[in-house]
């Protein structure tokens, strides 16, 4: 009689996420690339904490920004660790 009073009910579970929409959505995001529409999500960034840090900042011509863009691209760096990289490199050299 309790229950009858209070018209207690039991929460209904969701089923999980089919493979076949996951599927879909990646060849929705495939096609909107092609077509030149860029996803709006944020890219995912590395986790590159070192501690405390100082600004830096350096004007230079567009051509060697560019060389330092597409060496950072080409090994994964990131603008910090090829500057600290080509430091080591500058100080083997000058020691030899």
């Amino acid at each position: 009689m309790m229950s009858s009073m209070f018209n207690i009910k039991k929460p209904v579970k969701k089923p999980d996420a089919q493979p076949e929409v996951d599927n879909k959505l990646s060849q929705l995001d495939e096609v909107a690339d092609k077509a030149g529409f860029p996803s709006r999500q944020p890219p995912r960034r590395r986790k590159n904490y070192v501690g405390p840090t100082v600004a830096f900042n350096t004007k230079m011509p567009q051509h060697e920004f560019d060389r330092l863009v597409d060496y950072c691209q080409a090994r994964g760096y990131t603008y910090r660790q090829a500057i600290t990289r080509l430091l080591d490199v500058a100080d083997q050299y000058d020691k030899a």
